[in-house]
């Protein structure tokens, strides 16, 4: 049996805001080892999935659809029960 070393709280197709606002995708890579296995950053701050919601609140107020800051992934904009 093999040990599951990442139980993967957050999911690949996610986009999590961080302590201080930072933006990031659900990957291993942009999201870091600790947020991506346990949903709260280094610093403990719990991490925040960006809803369908927020993203459209972000493009009003933005002009355009957030994205991740490691890898610049766009939040794609489907319907709450897409996701």
């Amino acid at each position: 049996m093999a040990t599951v070393l990442f139980p993967r709280a957050l999911r690949p197709d996610d986009l999590p805001l961080g302590d201080n606002g930072r933006l990031f995708c659900g990957r291993l890579r942009c999201a870091g080892s600790t947020a991506y296995a346990t949903g709260t950053t280094l610093a403990g701050h719990p991490v925040h999935r960006l809803t369908v919601t927020d993203a459209h609140h972000w493009y009003e107020e933005l002009g355009r659809c957030p994205q991740c800051e490691g890898c610049g992934r766009e939040f794609q904009m489907l319907t709450e029960e897409a996701r």
